[in-house]
């Protein structure tokens, strides 16, 4: 019986691993068509760490009434480091910090793509990046 649990604890080990290794390196993506997204990611164990690079590519508003809209968050967001980083089983949890507000993020791997979930304002958006050479 300790056979088979130290066998299973190994190939569970082996696994979280491979899954973290896999997390490792440069992702890029786009939220909602507009804004750059470029994900750096490095794993030690079960700590995350690295940086999000966000752009505005579209300066102008498709939504101009919005009173929230800024045509110049690429230079508001800029480059942030991860805060938090942790691999749980398949998934990475991390945040960023923007204008003094936390912003949560998980990650899972999907096939070939990272899929990125930020929680901003309570609702949940979502998005695909794919890993960059």
């Amino acid at each position: 019986m300790k056979k088979i649990l130290f066998s299973a604890a190994i190939v569970l080990a082996v696994i979280v691993f491979a899954v973290a290794a896999a997390m490792d390196g440069k992702w890029t993506g786009k939220y909602d068509g507009q804004y750059d997204v470029t994900l750096t990611l490095k794993t030690t164990g079960k700590v995350v760490t690295g940086t999000m690079k966000v752009a505005d590519n579209n300066p102008v508003s498709e939504n101009p009434g919005e009173s929230e809209y800024s045509p110049f968050i690429a230079a508001t967001i800029g480059e942030n480091a991860i805060i938090d980083g942790k691999m749980n089983g398949e998934e990475l949890t991390f945040s960023t910090k923007f204008n003094d507000t936390v912003i949560p993020y998980t990650a899972k791997i999907d096939g070939e793509k990272l899929v990125l979930t930020a929680t901003f304002k309570g609702t949940p958006v979502k998005t695909g990046l794919r890993k960059s050479n």
